[in-house]
C-alpha cells in the first residue's frame, strides 16, 4: 500500500523513514527532544544509544512512550531477571522499564537506529533535532 500511486498513505500524507546514527546520544538532550516530541510522528520504534546513559528501546505510539533500559549486567543464567534500578530522572509521563540481559550483544557495538511513521512529518527538521542530540554536536536546537 506504501508505495502504490495514489494509495491511502499517499492521499493523506503518511511516509516513514529510518534514522540511524554511530555516534551515541546524550541522555539529557534526547530527553528534552521527547519532550518535545514532533506531533506529525505517529509511530516511533527502535534502539537509543547514549554516551551518558544505558542503552534503551523506544516504543512510541500516539502520546504513549515507553523505553526499556537494555541491561548488560552478566547473569548466571538465561532466564530474564528484572534488574534492582530504574531511572528516577525519567521525563514525566514516560514509562521506563528496565529489561534483561541483551544476548551476548556488545554494548560498545550499538548503534542507534529509529523507525518514524508520521503524517506530514517534517523529515528533515526531525533529523537535525535528533542530530542536535548526539554526543558530537555542540548544541541542541
Amino acid at each position: 500500500e506504501w508505495h502504490k500511486t495514489g494509495s491511502e498513505a499517499e492521499e493523506y500524507g503518511f511516509h516513514s523513514f529510518v534514522y540511524r546514527a554511530d555516534c551515541p546520544f546524550v541522555w539529557r538532550r534526547f530527553e528534552s527532544l521527547l519532550e518535545a516530541w514532533h506531533p506529525s510522528i505517529v509511530r516511533c520504534k527502535g534502539l537509543a544509544v547514549f554516551a551518558d546513559h544505558e542503552p534503551v528501546i523506544l516504543q512510541q505510539a500516539g502520546q504513549h512512550v515507553a523505553l526499556d533500559i537494555l541491561d548488560f549486567s552478566d547473569v548466571e543464567t538465561d532466564a530474564p531477571q528484572l534488574p534492582s534500578h530504574s531511572d528516577d530522572k525519567a521525563f514525566e509521563g514516560c514509562f521506563i522499564n528496565p529489561i534483561t540481559q541483551y544476548g551476548d550483544a556488545d554494548p560498545e557495538m550499538l548503534t542507534t537506529e529509529l523507525v518514524f511513521i508520521g503524517q506530514n512529518m517534517p523529515e528533515t527538521t526531525i533529523r537535525a533535532q535528533l542530530d542536535a542530540c548526539l554526543h558530537d554536536s555542540p548544541t541542541y536546537n
